[in-house]
């Protein structure tokens, strides 16, 4: 697992991305399935309730052109109870979602602990202990973090997209379209963006890596340093990096 993780950050390219993402949802994700039909199911109710809101305005705008008295009356309720479904339902997706992804990298750093005491010596001599340190608790954290992500920004926002396009389309559907026609325009630059951070994010953890394996070094040689007088030394190592 440590080795398949590690090639898959060194080279990131789209297959070894999609076989990283298929073995995490084989061997993890899928294992939790009751947990992510919940996830699923909140996210669909966040992303309905927002989309009602285009409906919900219309509404108040038709009634105040008619001056009618229900405005003051039922309209007011229904905007608040949306959001309170809203922000209720929010709250519990989110919490679903990141107790989930708690879950699967707990269990994931368990096994990589466990491959790591049965591991051969060529294995645990071909990189330093910070680095292997750095994988358990860094790359860890950024998997937890893209779970999160993936079900926060994609599917609940993918569902949100459907909800509010529907509306939209009931609403005008002759503006609709030409609002369908403009939009992906508009994604290129996010794609290029969504490439450079990507990059950004791999430099990052391959440094990570390096700084735990300096730290881990560090506490490790605490007497040689001290016993050649490399205080300096390490300081400006440890200030470098």
């Amino acid at each position: 697992m440590m080795t398949d993780l590690q090639h898959s950050l060194e080279k990131p390219s789209p297959p070894a991305t999609r076989l990283v993402l298929a073995r995490l949802w084989h061997e993890w994700l899928s294992q939790h399935k009751k947990s992510l039909v919940i996830a699923l199911v909140l996210m669909g109710m966040v992303a309905g309730s927002g989309a009602i809101y285009p409906a919900l305005i219309r509404e108040v705008f038709i009634k105040l052109e008619m001056a009618s008295p229900s405005l003051i009356w039922y309209l007011p309720l229904l905007i608040i109870l949306v959001s309170f479904i809203k922000g209720v339902t929010l709250y519990f997706q989110v919490r679903q979602v990141t107790s989930l992804a708690l879950r699967v990298t707990t269990s994931m750093q368990q096994a990589m602990g466990r491959h790591l005491v049965h591991a051969d010596m060529s294995l645990l001599l071909s990189a330093s202990s910070g680095e292997f340190i750095s994988r358990m608790m860094n790359d860890m954290q950024g998997v937890r973090e893209a779970i999160i992500r993936l079900a926060n920004n994609l599917v609940r926002d993918v569902l949100t997209i459907i909800f509010t396009v529907g509306v939209m389309l009931w609403l005008d559907w002759l503006l609709t379209l030409v609002v369908l026609v403009v939009y992906p325009l508009a994604m290129r630059p996010v794609i290029r963006i969504g490439k450079r951070q990507r990059d950004r994010s791999k430099q990052l953890q391959e440094q990570m890596a390096d700084v735990t394996a300096l730290l881990s070094e560090t506490m490790q040689g605490g007497r040689m340093i001290r016993a050649y007088g490399l205080e300096n030394h390490v300081s400006g190592r440890i200030a470098k990096a």
